[in-house]
């Protein structure tokens, strides 16, 4: 495990603490501040991302250091998406999905940029790899709310025998 000291590592980072501090805020309910954070987060990681595709000179799909980058930047408009349109989701769930996300990207792969290799340098590279990275936020989101609402109907809970919380 090592500390990127670079601007990369240090927007990495700033989005982890921004999610955190979100998830923290929405859990305490303060929604307000929560929100701000998120959307900071979301800022840092966009950023993040924006910086690394200058920097290796195409879209940074090709690592695993990037799939994770990327995947963080993806959990706030998918998040956005499943509450607004699906009627689905946590947000506070979400926030803590992207600072899990992103540990990976700031404490384990290696962030060497390299060259794409011919194979990948056709233009359906970009939304393909897109596509399947929101597959897999999508389903972390499923497989945590199935965990919460298997976790809240459990027995002795009060929640499966009609008893109150």
């Amino acid at each position: 495990m090592a500390i990127k000291f670079t601007i990369q590592g240090l927007l990495i980072y700033l989005v982890i603490a921004a999610y955190l501090l979100a998830f923290v805020t929405a859990i305490i309910r303060m929604k307000k501040t929560s929100q701000v954070l998120y959307v900071a987060g979301f800022i840092f990681a966009f950023a993040a991302f924006i910086y690394r595709w200058f920097d290796v000179g195409h879209v940074p799909f090709q690592n695993m250091f990037e799939v994770f980058l990327t995947m963080g930047m993806l959990i706030y408009p998918l998040s956005i998406f499943s509450r607004r349109f699906l009627g689905v989701g946590i947000e506070a769930a979400d926030m803590l999905i992207g600072a899990i996300v992103l540990f990976p990207a700031g404490f384990v792969f290696k962030a060497e940029p390299q060259r794409l290799p011919p194979a990948l340098q056709s233009w359906l590279f970009a939304p393909h790899v897109t596509a399947y990275m929101a597959a897999y936020v999508i389903l972390g989101k499923a497989g945590l709310l199935a965990l919460g609402q298997t976790l809240a109907a459990a027995p002795g809970t009060g929640a499966a025998d009609g008893s109150p919380a």
